[in-house]
């Protein structure tokens, strides 16, 4: 409830104010900045809004509604914060960002100082714990922009090696290794790795406070990655979205000489507690295997990139943050949601399938 007064207490100073005229813009932008942050409705500046998922979680459909209603909290405080001759000029852009981007590229140009400002706040910034990360990286990312319409250049390599700087201190080890790596980062790079880290952290945090964390606990719905499989196999009938019967005698043999019997082959889709979704083709029905097996040959060849670290398994393709993994009994096990939803039809046809190896 304190809270809750001194963000009224201060919208009630906010509008006492000058509104924005046209001049000083840096400084009125300070303060909105100031009043939106304490709003906490800042990020959707720098925060695009959640994709739209083909099959919508209600996780996903909370975070898309809760970002939608912030943004149009932030842009109503900044169109009110504006003289009335501008406010008409500026109501019906669609977006806060969009609108506070307009603003920038229009006064910001006219500022004399903005230059100064503008290094000045890139050099003084410094990530702070009790924010996502994330976030704070697209306000430099924002910073950066702006730099570019001044006329202000600065080098890839120093804006990354700059930003990794300003990591929170609990980033340390983190910092280290991205400072000390053999590839030079680019900046979409950079934020690639920023989101799989803390990604991953919230995970551990969620661990520490005893919280359960989604995905598969044990062998009935666990999927592992094997590095020697050159296919995909399914122990349960219940994960194909399309299936296939197969009668013709086909087997999967074993690492240890053994073969089983292949029932079938269809899809499958496997949805990350990131909320990112892969579709498997061409998996294998086994009912008499012991586990769930995703074949990292195949991903590799599909594009995607897989990297063991720390016992941690990460998932990416082109850049973009898919899942990941934690190592168990020596296996790499994915981090999932859950089961299909079992009133999900199955697609049944005839067909013949060839001969796999584990």
């Amino acid at each position: 409830m304190a809270g809750e007064g001194a963000v009224k207490e201060m919208t009630t100073k906010f509008g006492k104010l000058d509104k924005f005229q046209g001049q000083d813009f840096r400084r009125w932008q300070k303060k909105m900045h100031f009043l939106l942050t304490t709003l906490k409705v800042v990020y959707v500046l720098s925060t695009p809004i959640p994709e739209l998922l083909e099959e919508e979680t209600v996780e996903n459909i909370r975070s898309r509604s809760k970002w939608e209603n912030d943004d149009y909290i932030c842009r109503g405080h900044i169109l009110n914060g504006m003289s009335d001759p501008l406010f008409d000029i500026y109501q019906n852009v669609k977006s806060a960002k969009e609108l506070w981007d307009c603003l920038e590229a229009k006064y910001m140009a006219d500022d004399s100082s903005s230059k100064k400002f503008l290094v000045t706040d890139f050099n003084n910034y410094k990530m702070v714990e009790s924010r996502s990360v994330m976030e704070q990286y697209n306000e430099l990312l924002r910073i950066l922009g702006q730099f570019t319409l001044h006329g202000l250049k600065m080098d890839e390599t120093i804006s990354v090696s700059s930003i990794i700087d300003k990591l929170p201190p609990s980033w340390k080890d983190f910092k280290h290794n991205l400072k000390h790596g053999k590839d030079e980062l680019s900046l979409v790079q950079l934020g690639s790795h920023l989101r799989i880290e803390e990604s991953l952290r919230a995970q551990e945090s969620d661990k520490g406070k005893g919280k359960e964390v989604a995905g598969p606990s044990d062998d009935a719905i666990a999927w592992w990655i094997d590095s020697g499989a050159t296919t995909h196999v399914c122990k349960d009938c219940f994960w194909f979205k399309t299936f296939v019967p197969v009668e013709d005698g086909s087997v999967l043999y074993m690492g240890d000489h053994h073969f089983d019997p292949v029932e079938g082959k269809g899809s499958v889709v496997l949805e990350f507690s990131s909320g990112k979704t892969i579709t498997l083709f061409n998996v294998l029905y086994v009912p008499k295997l012991r586990k769930n097996l995703v074949s990292g040959p195949v991903l590799n060849k599909l594009g995607y990139k897989q990297v063991h670290e720390s016992d941690k398994y990460v998932l990416s393709k082109s850049g973009v943050f898919v899942g990941f993994g934690y190592y168990n009994n020596g296996m790499f096990m994915m981090n999932l949601n859950g089961v299909p939803n079992d009133s999900g039809s199955v697609f049944m046809s005839n067909s013949n399938v060839i001969k796999s190896s584990l």
